[in-house]
């Protein structure tokens, strides 16, 4: 675009027509030219912050310096980049670091700089990181699991008004173990654009140097935090092939350990990271029962990455008859603990211990239910 000094007028409304300016944009327009004393007044009748002619001379230089810049038109305070069909936006997914900053990758700055908003977990978290990017700061929207449904209506209809909306979580990918699934289902559903921007994920990059097969794997995130709960998982994924991935809050952590001993076996290989992409980054692998022993005494900060390796694809667990099934129900009825049932019952029947333990919990979590 080439500004001409002569004629001295400019038609501004032509041009924000041309870019699509929203009105609070253009009222921004406004208030930049008048403070070079070339406004003319609003003429009688026009609308509120409607666009008027005025010379261009004056911010010819400054309207110049802002179409060269590597971001769009007016990037910045002024306006964001809108989708190329007037009647709808994009919904971009984003991944954000997970510890080393420059994992953000180009692609996913450059969206973030274009956007007309972000829903974001925690906006003040992604404010942060926008701001140690260099990114203009748009509009951020919390979006988490205490608001999301609430919250998915006015940005589904914020994207058929035409705005690009970028959704972020705190750290790595959005929707792995982070909210955004309901967003992206009533986007797809209301005929929206959703695209991808890829890039760090803690369970991929754990994975991938965890030493455990990869080739199967299933992300199950967080675990519930009472132990009832944990085990229950744990129970359900007792034989499943493929490799596991979980995420662990320090304090939780050696509850967690003591878990997977009992559910899945001591001998069990895990992986364990901590501080992922980190300077510090930390890695214990081997047995449960070894790398409890490593973390007993050790004082964990920051957001773990647990590996498990899958049930031996060789092997099959022992069934349990009708009558031995009917025998662990009644003991757990009477309140004896879970340890205490499953050394009696695989004592006397000579069967696994993993497999009475496995029974147990599940007749646990029945009568917690009931």
């Amino acid at each position: 675009m080439i500004l001409n000094a002569s004629p001295p007028t400019c038609d501004f409304p032509a041009i924000a027509r041309r870019k699509q300016l929203e009105p609070h944009h253009q009222r921004i327009v406004i208030r930049l030219v008048g403070t070079a004393k070339h406004e003319r007044p609003r003429a009688s009748g026009a609308p509120k912050g409607s666009l008027v002619s005025t010379q261009i001379h004056p911010i010819q230089k400054w309207i110049g310096w802002r179409i060269g810049r590597p971001t769009t038109w007016l990037a910045g305070a002024m306006t964001r980049r809108k989708s190329d069909d007037a009647h709808q936006g994009r919904l971009f997914v984003i991944a954000l670091p997970i510890g080393h900053p420059d994992d953000l990758s180009p692609h996913a700055r450059e969206i973030l700089g274009q956007v007309s908003r972000i829903a974001c977990e925690d906006t003040r978290v992604t404010r942060r990181v926008l701001q140690r990017q260099g990114i203009p700061i748009p509009s951020l929207v919390s979006y988490h699991d205490h608001n999301e449904q609430q919250r998915v209506p006015g940005l589904v209809a914020a994207l058929q008004g035409g705005d690009d909306v970028a959704l972020v979580s705190d750290a790595g990918t959005p929707l792995i173990a982070d909210p955004g699934y309901r967003l992206v289902v009533a986007a797809i559903a209301a005929g929206i654009e959703v695209r991808s921007i890829p890039g760090p994920c803690a369970a991929i990059a754990a994975l991938a140097v965890s030493g455990l097969p990869s080739d199967r794997f299933l992300v199950l995130g967080f675990l519930p935090r009472d132990g009832g709960g944990r085990r229950a998982v744990l129970t359900e994924h007792a034989s499943t092939a493929a490799s596991l991935v979980l995420y662990a809050a320090p304090h939780r952590f050696l509850a967690l350990l003591e878990d997977l001993s009992n559910v899945l076996g001591p001998q069990r290989r895990i992986a364990v990271a901590n501080d992922l992409t980190k300077t510090y980054e930390r890695w214990w692998r081997g047995s449960v029962a070894t790398v409890a022993q490593q973390l007993a005494d050790h004082e964990l900060k920051g957001e773990l990455t647990v590996v498990v390796e899958g049930a031996s694809r060789r092997s099959s667990n022992a069934e349990l008859d009708s009558t031995t099934d009917q025998l662990i129900a009644e003991l757990v009825a009477t309140g004896l603990s879970a340890g205490s049932v499953r050394d009696v019952v695989a004592k006397v029947f000579d069967l696994p211990r993993r497999d009475v333990y496995q029974r147990v919990l599940h007749h646990q979590h029945r009568l917690e239910e009931e």
